[in-house]
């Protein structure tokens, strides 16, 4: 049972980021679609993000104890869903 529910989690908070980062980069596009030296360099951060995003997956979350019970699973998804959202805000704040 903990089982579906972390592996849901994952797949909704993989969803996330890709939403996020096809929103980012449709949005940097329209305003950078001259400059590919800037869109390289923001590629080259959306996959740090995404590294990070991986990174947190299989090093952290991979040993989360079910025993703790789902509010605990729960809480950890809801920070990296913060985590997220903030990583991609200050990403376009250096875009402005």
């Amino acid at each position: 049972m903990q089982g579906t529910f972390y592996n849901r989690n994952i797949r909704r908070a993989v969803v996330y980021f890709l939403l996020l980062r096809f929103h980012f980069v449709s949005a940097v596009v329209l305003f950078l679609s001259e400059l590919w030296l800037l869109q390289l360099l923001l590629l080259t951060k959306l996959n740090d993000i995404l590294c990070q995003l991986l990174w947190v997956f299989n090093s952290q979350l991979k040993f989360e104890d079910p025993a703790e019970g789902e509010p605990a699973l729960v809480a950890t998804f809801k920070q990296l869903h913060e985590d997220l959202t903030v990583g991609f805000c200050a990403l376009e704040d250096e875009t402005r």
